[in-house]
């Protein structure tokens, strides 16, 4: 098979080459797989003779991402070990809901390592270590039979990059190294998930620059239930990762306030996002906003949130938000919504819905 690279791909971002395609279905099939059943599947009308003859010149990536999926689903059931079910989707959901809260990016790849000694590496392990200006993040899979671990691998490689650039924000380079050897199968594989990869190293390793460890963890709990709809299935097809520098700000202020920390300072946002004063500044003038709308609309959201549940008095509320007073509060929550807290409060217990911003 001739080897494809990830530029073939990355050159047409809407679209995957059809051999693409057609490995994947031509893997599920040499372990009894029917790749028209799987094609069926993913409501997809061609089958595997299309694809080899040329009768289907490009594949949509979305169209893709269903059929990796199913694969994925489909070889893993196949070649399992009959005691190993693989991490269902509730155990994966579970897992990123328990990284989500850590503060930096270090503290949660250290948590991805407990979450698997903790569930007695069934679903494999994983270990974190850092030398001189490297940081490796080592992965080890659950069981797979041999000739799939490299398929496996790249599959760990794209889901667990992707989860990493979207919790802090921002893209990462990461390098690639597997054990496995570097013939044509595995570099056209490679080109599948889009990795350039090292053959032939001591493990499975993810490496980026060691600086990055502390880099913020800026997503909140909400944004990854709708993370997760989509996710991590269809981590092939280019999702979005970065966000805007207002919304990083507001998401490590709302983690400071639900911890009960002192906001950042302009030099403590800096370090935590890897970034200069100077550059911080320039780029929320760019977008429009200054740190004190982002304290404020941070501030205001959770105010509703507390007062939309009635087991926190007002002056509690206050407190958390960081307001000298009730009266400081409820002046800013006037300026905010129009109402005063406690009238907010009484239409959220009569509506059982949290009322709209004024």
């Amino acid at each position: 098979m001739a080897s494809m690279s990830p530029g073939d791909w990355l050159a047409d971002p809407r679209h995957v080459p059809v051999d693409h395609v057609r490995l994947l279905l031509e893997k599920a099939e040499s372990i009894g797989l029917s790749s028209t059943r799987l094609l069926r599947r993913c409501r997809l009308s061609y089958n595997l003779d299309d694809l080899c003859a040329g009768r289907v010149s490009r594949v949509p990536i979305a169209d893709f991402a269903r059929v990796r999926h199913a694969c994925l689903i489909e070889i893993r059931q196949r070649i399992a070990p009959s005691h190993y079910a693989g991490m269902s989707r509730d155990d994966f959901d579970f897992m990123c809901h328990s990284l989500i809260t850590s503060t930096t990016l270090h503290e949660m790849l250290e948590r991805q390592s407990r979450f698997f000694e903790i569930g007695g590496r069934r679903d494999g392990w994983s270990t974190l270590s850092v030398a001189d200006d490297r940081a490796t993040f080592e992965i080890h899979l659950g069981p797979a039979e041999g000739q799939w671990e490299f398929f496996f691998v790249m599959n760990a490689f794209s889901v667990f990059s992707r989860l990493i650039e979207w919790a802090v924000g921002e893209p990462i380079e990461m390098s690639y190294l597997t054990s496995c050897p570097r013939d044509p199968e595995n570099r056209a594989i490679a080109a599948i998930f889009g990795n350039r990869c090292t053959f032939r190293a001591p493990a499975h390793q993810m490496i980026f620059p060691a600086r990055l460890l502390d880099r913020a963890v800026v997503r909140t709990p909400a944004d990854l239930r709708e993370f997760l709809r989509r996710f991590p299935f269809d981590a092939v097809v280019s999702m979005e990762t970065s966000t805007d520098l207002s919304s990083r700000i507001g998401a490590l202020y709302r983690h400071a306030i639900l911890n009960h920390q002192p906001l950042p300072t302009i030099a403590g946002l800096s370090r935590q996002l890897g970034i200069a004063n100077a550059t911080l500044r320039r780029r929320l003038d760019a977008e429009g906003v200054s740190i004190r709308v982002i304290k404020d609309e941070v501030r205001a959201a959770l105010a509703r949130e507390f007062l939309s549940n009635d087991y926190l008095p007002v002056g509690d509320v206050a407190s958390t938000l960081g307001f000298s007073g009730a009266k400081a509060f409820t002046r800013a929550f006037r300026g905010w919504t129009g109402v005063t807290p406690a009238f907010y409060r009484r239409a959220c217990e009569s509506s059982n819905q949290p009322v709209m911003q004024h």
